[in-house]
C-alpha cells in the first residue's frame, strides 16, 4: 500500500477510533494493522496522534541577524581574502 493511501485510510478511521469503545477500538486496530501492515503499537500511536498539517513541514525559523547588515562586511572580508591569494 502506498504511503499516501495509508495516510488517507488513517484519516478515515481516526474519528471512528476516537469515538469507539474499547472492543470496537480493538477491531478497528486489527483491521488497520492488516490493511497497512503496521505493528499494533505503532498503529495505536498513529490513531491517537493529532492530524498533522497538510504540508507536514515545520515553518523555517526566523533569522537571528539582519542579512542586509551582514552582507556588506562579509563581502569585504571575502574579497580581501580573495585578493590575498
Amino acid at each position: 500500500m502506498v504511503l499516501q493511501s495509508r495516510r488517507d485510510y488513517l484519516e478515515a478511521i481516526r474519528n471512528r477510533y476516537r469515538k469507539a469503545c474499547r472492543k470496537e477500538k480493538s477491531v478497528i486496530l486489527g483491521e488497520f494493522c492488516v490493511v497497512c501492515g503496521y505493528n499494533r503499537k505503532y498503529a495505536i500511536r498513529l490513531s491517537r496522534k493529532k492530524p498533522s498539517s497538510s504540508s507536514g513541514r515545520k515553518p523555517s525559523p526566523d533569522f537571528r541577524y539582519d542579512r542586509k547588515q551582514l552582507l556588506l562586511p562579509l563581502k569585504r572580508i571575502w574579497f580581501a581574502k580573495a585578493a590575498m591569494i
